[in-house]
């Protein structure tokens, strides 16, 4: 299995050709991830292994591939500024029913909260029920995306967002595109040596 924090490590990186990018500090009042495509969350539960509600920092790790340009490689959370001793995949049960992996459809994946995914599953269904012709990622989410394009960036576009589905509310949620686009990804934990989750890392197959 990859040793992911080799790629985010902030010093003596040994990954030089990894670029990395802060997206922002993600609110997690209960404690409890999704980690989907950020339209697909009722198809999916919160991951099994939970963290301390809080605010965590998520970076991206972007590589550059020849035919394809600068894509994002891996997604992370940090909960603990630790080494991981050891990498776990990321699970969660439906319908009695345990799963590794998450279905991209959208060309995206999140990070969000559980509460923050009910909050967003409203505010979608609000959206459509008065805009039963519109598309939330062209009507609300381009505009944010646009501006979180670097200099020299080939798509005009944007990859990453911190979405805050309503104003002056803290629940917001990372997301960010999905490698090459849609697909079955999985996340994976880094543990501390003391059994504690020090990293939560999705894995887009590019490395």
């Amino acid at each position: 299995m990859q040793d992911y924090f080799s790629y985010f490590r902030a010093q003596s990186r040994s990954q030089p050709s990894c670029e990395i990018v802060h997206l922002g500090r993600l609110y997690l009042p209960s404690g409890k991830i999704i980690c989907s495509d950020p339209f697909r969350t009722s198809e999916v539960s919160f991951l099994r292994q939970t963290v301390r509600a809080g605010n965590y920092d998520v970076n991206l790790c972007l590589v550059t591939l020849a035919d394809w340009g600068r894509r994002v490689a891996l997604a992370s959370l940090t909960f603990e500024d630790r080494e991981p001793a050891q990498w776990l995949i990321a699970d969660y049960v439906v319908g009695g029913e345990v799963f590794t992996t998450f279905q991209v459809e959208s060309g995206l994946a999140c990070f969000m909260d559980l509460q923050t995914a009910e909050l967003f599953e409203m505010v979608i269904a609000e959206y459509y029920r008065v805009n039963a012709e519109g598309n939330y990622y062209d009507d609300v989410l381009a505009a944010e995306f646009s501006r979180h394009v670097p200099a020299g960036w080939s798509r005009k576009s944007g990859d990453w967002d911190l979405h805050h589905p309503l104003r002056n509310d803290s629940r917001n949620i990372a997301i960010f595109a999905s490698g090459l686009g849609d697909g079955a990804y999985s996340a994976f934990w880094g543990i501390t040596r003391d059994g504690q989750p020090a990293m939560l890392v999705v894995d887009f197959q590019l490395l």
